[in-house]
């Protein structure tokens, strides 16, 4: 579990185009233009979200924080909260700049668990979400800023939320508990923005997926939360994945989900915690341009990339040739999602970037893998696991902002 030797952070203030319904367009079009006509990116006065149990263990006895960083383009007053937490920090920001929020992991995280505690069973913890709120627009960034370890997020304000969501977790690495017994469970934080949500979570996976809830694939369980509760699921036992599950709720959700330290792909050192928000469904797109992110001379491999189906029968597409097809739209790997390496012959350090294409919406999450696979075992390249999800085509931008704290 290597260290983090930097840190850069990228906010991005973005503004969509103006879109209307015109005589002509097609109900696909139509469809397609939907979260830009409902204004469905990062930029908003309200935000709800959580933090996945971060691996603690090698970082304990040092400052550990979960850091949120507001950048907006006014001089405006914004308030960091955590009702069931007792914190409260209101704060003015600097146009054009970034302020930031320091939050302790006992704060910021609905629980603490040791790297060999065993899994918490799936629970609701009242008041345990993050609220920030602004008078005037801003973007939200969330950095879980362990000594040991570090991810982050760029944040989903309420306005872009949705009410049904698939998950893309990572199955535990059987090694953790085989070496060194540690249980270091994919999670699931779900939070509400509004009283009375009512929340169906269907468990995807994989054949050996269970919760510590005691949850198995295609099971469901139903909870009811009140504004700013978390919901929050935990896999149990090796090679559990939540990937695949489906959330669908009667009010506008947000989810986040992570791995409490993530080998990409098992069994290939070293771990890192990884998180990342979830995107909801009507924000999917048909095509993905996926970047070589691995593209370091010394990386010989490779990401994965989990996509995921939103309707049935979905034939997909790498760089305009078939080569996978979806016959469910969630559950477990091979019915509403599949894994793939990014290129389709992983010839050691030939990769390059791709386009994914679907003839029906789907998402695309991309998963870096560590570095053990690249066998530099006394010069390790400099690249952690992480998880990034991808904005489809049809989402992209006409204007962005870029803003980089001081270190």
């Amino acid at each position: 579990m290597r260290r983090v030797v930097s840190l850069f952070l990228i906010v991005l203030f973005t503004t969509f185009s103006s879109y209307v319904f015109c005589i002509g367009q097609t109900e696909d079009e139509i469809k397609a233009n939907l979260p830009k006509m409902l204004g469905a990116n990062n930029v908003g006065k309200e935000f709800w979200f959580t933090i996945p149990i971060c691996f603690e263990d090698e970082s304990f006895g040092w400052q550990n924080f979960v850091k949120i960083y507001v950048t907006s383009p006014y001089r405006t007053n914004c308030i960091v909260e955590v009702p069931g937490k007792g914190y409260y920090s209101i704060k003015k920001t600097i146009p054009n700049d970034v302020i930031e929020y320091a939050i302790t992991p006992t704060q910021g995280q609905p629980y603490v668990k040791g790297g060999r505690d065993p899994e918490r069973p799936d629970e609701v913890f009242p008041g345990a979400g993050i609220h920030v709120i602004s008078d005037d627009p801003i973007v939200v960034y969330c950095v879980v800023r362990y000594h040991w370890t570090s991810d982050g997020f760029l944040a989903i304000p309420v306005s872009s939320f949705g009410k049904e969501y698939i998950v893309a977790g990572y199955p535990v690495d059987p090694m953790f508990r085989a070496n060194w017994n540690y249980k270091l469970p994919n999670t699931c934080g779900i939070v509400a923005a509004f009283d009375q949500t009512k929340v169906r979570f269907t468990l995807g996976g994989n054949s050996l997926t269970k919760t510590a809830g005691g949850l198995l694939p295609g099971q469901t369980v139903e909870k009811t939360l009140n504004r700013g509760d978390v919901f929050m699921v935990s896999t149990q036992g090796d090679a559990s994945d939540l990937t695949g599950s489906r959330v669908v709720a009667n009010k506008p959700i947000a989810i986040v989900t992570g791995n409490q330290c993530n080998n990409i792909p098992n069994g290939n050192q070293w771990c890192d915690y990884t998180v990342e928000m979830d995107l909801p469904t009507f924000t999917w797109g048909y095509d993905y341009h996926i970047p070589n992110v691995a593209k370091q001379p010394k990386r010989a491999y490779p990401p994965l990339l989990r996509i995921f189906a939103k309707e049935k029968n979905t034939t997909l597409y790498r760089d305009g040739k078939e080569f996978g097809y979806l016959r469910g739209s969630n559950g477990i790997e091979g019915n509403g999602w599949l894994e793939t390496r990014m290129n389709s012959a992983m010839v050691p350090k030939v990769h390059y970037p791709v386009v994914i294409s679907g003839d029906k919406p789907i998402s695309v999450t991309l998963y870096n893998p560590g570095v053990q696979e690249d066998q530099y075992a006394s010069n390790y390249v400099n690249s952690d696991p992480f998880v990034m999800v991808m904005t489809p085509y049809q989402q992209y931008q006409k204007e962005i902002t870029f803003c980089t704290p001081a270190t």
